[in-house]
C-alpha cells in the first residue's frame, strides 16, 4: 500500500495544486466574443491555450479513484453512507448558494421556481458544481468497480467511456450541439475514475517519463488541430474547447501517465506553493465560482475587453485575484466556524 494513504502526500497535493489552478484558468473570461473581430487573435489564443488546460477534472477523477481503499469498501453499505454524506452536505449547501446567486443576478427565475429548483438540485445553477454531481454516481458505483478491476474481464469496463463519447459526437453532428448536460453523466468521466480504481487495485508498470512528455505534447497538438477543424465544420466554440473531445481525453491521459511517471521518481517531492493549494483544492473549487462571478461582472462593467483587449492580461489578473480571494475565503471561514465545519459544510 503505498504511503499516500496513511496521510497526505506533498506530491499528490501538490498535483491537486497545479490541477485547481486549471480549473481556475479555465473558467476565466474567454476569448469568444474577439472571434472574427478587430482583435481576433485573443480567441485564437484562448482556444489553442485551452487545449493545454483540459486536464483537471480527469486527474481530480483519477486521483478520487486512485485513492479509494478496496479493504475499506467492504461492506459498501458503510463506505458508502460515509463517503456520500461527505459529498452531498457540501454540495447541497453550495448549489443553495449558488441558487440565491442566480436569483440576485436573474430575479425572474423566481416565477419559474420549479425550474430554479431543479438546477440547485442538478447543481446546473454553476457551471462547475457538474464534478460533484459526477464524483456522487461514481462513489455509488465504487464497491462494483472495485470488484470489477480485480476480474479478468474487468477492462472491458473501459469502453464505457468511448461509446458515450461517440453518441456525444453522433448527436453534435446530427443536432449541431453537444447533447444538454452532456458532462453531468458519469459514463463522460468513467475511465477516469476507473483507471484511478485500476491502477490502485492493479498497479501499473513504470511509465518513462521522456515518452510521457512525448505523449503530452502530441496529444496537445492533435488537440489544438481537432479544436480548429470542429469550427471549421461549424461545430460550437464549447465542444471545441471541451475536456470531453477525443484529443482532450487522451491528453488528459497522457498527463496522467506523466504525472504517475514523476511520481516514481520523486514520490515526496511537492513545490510548497502548490501542495498549500492542493490542501485547499476542494474548499477553492467550491468557493471560486463565487470570486469568477464577480470579477466577470467587474470586467463588464469596466469594459476592460474594449479599454485592454488583451485577454491573456485580463485573464492573470483574474486568476492572481480569484485565488487570493478564495484562499482568504477558506482561511476566515475556518477561524470562524472551525476548520472541522469548514470541511463537513462547506468542503473547507
Amino acid at each position: 500500500m503505498s504511503g499516500a494513504l496513511q496521510g497526505r502526500s506533498r506530491f499528490w497535493d501538490a498535483a491537486r495544486g497545479v490541477a485547481i489552478l486549471a480549473v481556475i484558468w479555465i473558467h476565466m473570461p474567454t476569448g469568444a466574443s474577439f472571434q472574427g473581430g478587430e482583435h481576433a487573435w485573443n480567441f485564437d489564443y484562448w482556444i489553442a491555450s485551452r487545449q493545454f488546460l483540459n486536464f483537471p477534472v480527469a486527474l481530480f477523477l483519477f486521483l478520487a479513484g486512485y485513492f479509494v481503499k478496496p479493504q475499506r469498501v467492504t461492506p459498501p453499505g458503510l463506505w458508502l453512507r460515509g463517503r456520500i454524506k461527505r459529498l452531498l452536505i457540501p454540495y447541497l449547501i453550495w448549489t443553495s448558494v449558488y441558487g440565491l446567486a442566480e436569483v440576485a443576478q436573474d430575479p425572474g427565475s423566481l416565477q419559474r421556481p420549479f425550474e430554479l429548483l431543479g438546477q440547485i438540485i442538478i447543481g446546473s445553477v454553476a457551471a462547475h458544481l457538474y464534478f460533484v454531481v459526477v464524483l456522487i454516481q461514481l462513489t455509488v458505483l465504487t464497491p462494483l468497480l472495485v470488484k470489477a478491476a480485480a476480474q479478468r474481464w474487468g477492462s472491458v469496463l473501459f469502453s464505457v467511456t468511448p461509446v458515450y463519447v461517440a453518441f456525444m459526437y453522433w448527436f453534435a453532428f446530427a443536432t449541431g450541439d453537444l447533447p444538454e448536460l452532456y458532462n453531468y453523466f458519469f459514463p463522460a468521466w468513467f475511465a477516469f475514475y476507473y483507471g484511478g480504481i485500476w491502477v490502485r487495485v492493479r498497479g501499473v508498470k513504470a511509465f518513462s517519463t521522456r515518452i510521457s512528455i512525448m505523449a503530452v505534447a502530441i496529444a496537445a497538438v492533435v488537440s489544438v488541430v481537432e479544436a480548429y477543424w470542429l469550427l471549421s465544420v461549424s461545430m460550437t466554440t464549447g465542444f471545441a474547447a471541451s475536456q470531453l473531445k477525443v484529443s482532450s481525453i487522451l491528453y488528459a491521459f497522457a498527463v496522467i501517465a506523466l504525472v504517475l511517471s514523476w511520481h516514481k521518481l520523486k514520490p515526496d517531492a511537492g513545490v510548497p506553493g502548490l501542495v498549500y493549494l492542493g490542501e485547499r483544492s476542494y474548499g477553492i473549487y467550491f468557493v471560486h465560482m463565487i470570486w469568477i462571478m464577480g470579477f466577470g461582472f467587474m470586467v463588464e462593467r469596466l469594459h476592460l475587453f474594449e479599454a485592454l483587449p488583451v485577454l491573456p492580461a485580463i485573464q492573470v489578473v483574474g486568476i492572481a485575484l480569484v485565488l487570493g480571494l478564495s484562499v482568504a475565503s477558506i482561511s476566515i471561514t475556518r477561524k470562524l466556524i472551525s476548520k472541522k465545519y469548514a470541511a463537513h459544510l462547506l468542503g473547507f
